[in-house]
């Protein structure tokens, strides 16, 4: 019996050689354990860039807290959740296609944050953090790292008669990735929205 051609594709979209698995545990786990250790000498610049960027707002001393929300609150909330992540997943393969090391520096930077956040938190307001929704969102920010940078890697050290062709297959390979990742990330917004604590600053305010 025939594979269907779609079928095909989809296997050689996910077909990520182990050297690309283990550089992007290696990224995030290295970089993770990075922020944990040298947290005490970097809260200084890191709380310059806060007043900045809201982006980094989880650096401050927070609680765990459980508030009553409506449905449709947490509706909104999971759809906000998805629509984002499904947007930065997207960001993040063609920017690793196109740019893999600037990939691999945000990816960095990421890990090195939450290292940062684990030094801040109690274990039990770190795990708040990233469960149960990480579960899912973990292996997909795993997988996006690994396939972009692959094919990034491939784009360069393609000759230049056959980058076009690289680049076709990256594109191909990466969309296919991406819209795999965006029916996975789907229960683990409904999860971050319908089924996490929330985590609020001790300042006040939720996030």
């Amino acid at each position: 019996m025939k594979t269907p051609p779609g079928v095909i594709a989809l296997g050689r979209a996910f077909r990520v050689s182990r050297p690309f698995w283990v550089f992007s545990f290696a990224l995030y786990i290295g970089a993770f354990v990075i922020g944990r250790m040298t947290a005490q000498e970097a809260m200084p610049h890191l709380f310059t860039l806060q007043r900045r960027s809201p982006a980094i707002a989880i650096l401050s001393p927070s609680k765990v807290t459980l508030i009553r929300q409506t449905t449709e609150e947490r509706w909104r909330f999971s759809r906000q959740i998805y629509f984002h992540n499904v947007t930065v997943t997207g960001f993040n393969c063609f920017l690793g296609l196109l740019l893999f090391p600037v990939h691999c520096l945000a990816a960095a930077s990421l890990a090195y944050i939450c290292g940062v956040t684990l030094y801040l938190d109690e274990s039990s307001v770190f795990l708040a953090r990233i469960l149960p929704h990480g579960i899912l969102e973990i292996p997909a920010m795993l997988l996006t790292t690994a396939a972009s940078v692959q094919a990034g890697y491939r784009l360069y050290c393609a000759p230049w008669k056959g980058k076009l062709l690289a680049f076709k297959e990256g594109m191909q390979n990466l969309s296919i990735v991406w819209v795999v990742l965006a029916l996975w990330l789907l229960p683990a917004a409904l999860l971050e929205g319908f089924g996490r604590v929330w985590i609020s600053n001790i300042g006040g305010g939720f996030r």
